[in-house]
């Protein structure tokens, strides 16, 4: 920024926020990149391309920042095309609007965002693809997410980069939950196991995690699955009302509730109310699960937590949920 050396800038702003999206570095991400958009250093595209992994960064996270930014470097990308990071806003836009239940658009992106992968070929159409097979399995296409699925299985190889290697494995693996199919979704996450390892050097990314705690929730290991829940909690920003933590917390009230632990209805009232407040729709898999979870724990629907402040709420999920795993610790492998 101080040289305004415009494709330095660009360059790494990009490189740094794809590793910011793995280490959990959100905050400090958002706030590098919002420097780097605040000066008139970088030039149109380049601008676009920053919207765009701003986008995917914030996903999940921080969704105010997701429609816009996407809506701002597609138009660019489209006529001054950069295909990587078009197919890029294309499926951030997709899971977005996926997480606040409007899959019908949301399925139209992802596949705009596969058409232009499609031209790209290789780490962009392999994660467009997951992508794809998870946002229809969410939206109830069967045919079409298995199709993705397939897809996706026989272009990767050992010739894909390891990070799109995660991506792939982990979107697929949600759809498959999805489709019900939690024992196929924990046999892929165990398959790519070794790669994680390979690639974080010491623990799994939170978005595996979680998908794997599903998983394993789905198959009827719920210790494991808790622990699972537990490990994906952002360690350093765990106080963060987000999509991806009101995921976890229902995830985690659902097992508590197969265990019969007593915290398991307060967990799952402050999930769904966490839920509400970051406009989550649980995908259908997942309040199937969440509905059983309720009935299991005798969750009453006078339970009222909407004057509950949000900071408040965050640190009772994380006490009720620590309270748990350590109450089931001692009957699980090391």
């Amino acid at each position: 920024m101080d040289s305004r050396d415009a494709t330095t800038l660009a360059d790494l702003t990009l490189t740094m926020t794809e590793y910011w999206r793995y280490a959990g570095g959100q905050v400090v991400g958002l706030k590098w990149i919002g420097r780097v958009l605040d000066t008139d250093v970088l030039g149109a595209q380049d601008r676009a391309r920053v919207y765009a992994q701003r986008a995917a960064l914030a996903l999940h996270h921080f969704p105010d920042f997701v429609l816009a930014d996407t809506e701002a470097a597609i138009e660019v990308l489209t006529n001054d095309p950069d295909e990587p990071l078009l197919v890029l806003a294309h499926v951030v836009r997709a899971v977005e609007l996926s997480s606040r239940g409007q899959w019908e658009k949301a399925v139209d992106q992802v596949d705009k965002g596969v058409q232009v992968a499609r031209r790209a070929g290789g780490a962009p159409l392999i994660r467009a693809l997951s992508a794809q097979a998870n946002v229809r399995a969410v939206f109830g296409d069967t045919v079409g997410a298995t199709a993705a699925i397939a897809e996706v299985r026989s272009l990767v190889d050992e010739s894909t980069p390891v990070a799109t290697r995660i991506v792939a494995h982990t979107n697929i693996g949600l759809a498959m939950v999805n489709l019900g199919r939690p024992a196929d979704a924990l046999s892929l996450l165990d398959a790519v196991r070794p790669d994680v390892e390979k690639a974080t050097g010491r623990r799994p990314p939170d978005f595996y995690l979680l998908c794997q705690g599903w998983a394993e929730l789905g198959c009827g290991e719920v210790s494991t699955a808790l622990r699972s829940f537990f490990a994906s909690v952002p360690i350093r920003a765990p106080g963060i009302a987000d999509r991806q933590s009101a995921e976890t917390y229902l995830g985690a009230g659902c097992a508590m509730a197969e265990l019969g632990h007593p915290a398991a209805a307060r967990t799952l009232a402050a999930a769904l109310e966490l839920s509400d407040r970051v406009q989550l729709a649980i995908p259908p898999a997942f309040g199937r699960g969440v509905l059983r979870a309720t009935q299991l724990a005798g969750l009453s629907g006078s339970t009222d937590l909407s004057g509950e402040p949000t900071d408040r709420l965050l640190e009772r999920l994380r006490q009720w949920l620590a309270g748990a795993h350590d109450d089931v610790r001692s009957e699980l492998p090391s």
